[in-house]
């Protein structure tokens, strides 16, 4: 596959990004605050009350990190569950009785757990305020408006890229098809909001630029996102611990992604993007953030 900034891959957990933005340009517009609660969109939830916008966006609500309990793979029969779940098998009223049914796994605020539930709870909240799908609010108020033609959300398989097959390793002692019926991304409904998305390098540079330059959020909402609380801002991490670099990976079971912002006072805001097969060394990534972010710092 020729690969140039237009060859699309699968972006992973760097979708949190968008879903963070969309969230805050809502806030911007008073339609949502970061203390609503969860049981103002989700009533039947029995902790709904107990857990903020605020916690879901910097994963300190408490939940588990899927929707399903993945520690009760151990049998065939469960093996089937999360089949199905990868193959977009479940409703999303299915999806939210699973997850709602069960005790948080530790009290709201206290600590960071990644949650990938929590973010597509978030998805959700955008389309019960707007009364549009997810997809069609992140198109209109984010990729039109970053010129970000190359660039779907929850779209399977329309990628210029081509994945490698899905390593078995990854999954052991199963075998990657016992849960992929494709190596490309087959649960986009499931994965909404902390998944889904599909882009390149040169309309990712577009989204940055237009992010950090508060044309898609306000200053306050910007500097709210980059608030690391435990480490962990709104679809952003630090870098080592540093106070001027912040970034985000991505993982599919056939891409790994990542994005990356350093703040420098030599260079100005400088962007790192990198979009390949899960493949390709993850050792060579680790080592390109860290030569260009020592690069910016020391000439």
């Amino acid at each position: 596959t020729p690969v140039n900034a237009y060859t699309t891959y699968e972006i992973g957990s760097m979708t949190k990004m968008f879903t963070a933005t969309a969230i805050f340009q809502l806030i911007d517009k008073d339609v949502l605050s970061l203390n609503d609660t969860l049981d103002k969109f989700f009533p039947e939830f029995k902790y709904g009350k107990d857990i903020t916008i605020y916690q879901l966006l910097h994963m300190q609500s408490g939940l588990r990190r899927e929707f399903l309990d993945f520690s009760k793979i151990e049998t065939n029969e469960n093996l089937g569950m999360f089949k199905r779940f990868y193959n977009d098998g479940y409703s999303d009223e299915e999806l939210l009785e699973a997850l709602f049914s069960d005790k948080l796994e530790y009290t709201p605020g206290t600590k960071f757990q990644y949650s990938n539930a929590g973010y597509t709870l978030l998805a959700m909240i955008i389309e019960k305020t707007t009364n549009i799908k997810y997809t069609e609010y992140i198109q209109k108020n984010i990729f039109d408006v970053c010129g970000m033609n190359h660039s779907t959300c929850d779209k399977a398989g329309n990628l210029t890229s081509v994945p490698h097959p899905i390593p078995d390793a990854q999954f052991a002692p199963y075998k990657a098809n016992d849960f992929f019926d494709s190596p490309y991304l087959s649960w986009t409904n499931t994965a909404r909001g902390a998944g889904g998305i599909n882009s390149c390098v040169a309309d990712l540079i577009s989204f940055d630029r237009a992010l950090i330059g508060c044309e898609l959020i306000s200053e306050e909402s910007l500097s709210e996102m980059f608030n690391l609380e435990f480490d962990y801002g709104c679809g952003w991490t630090g870098y080592l611990k540093t106070s001027n670099a912040y970034y985000h990976k991505g993982d599919t079971p056939a891409y790994s992604c990542s994005n990356m912002y350093i703040k420098s006072k030599t260079y100005g805001n400088v962007y790192l993007i990198q979009l390949h097969s899960t493949f390709d060394d993850a050792e060579y990534l680790y080592s390109t953030m860290s030569n260009i972010y020592n690069a910016t710092q020391f000439g």
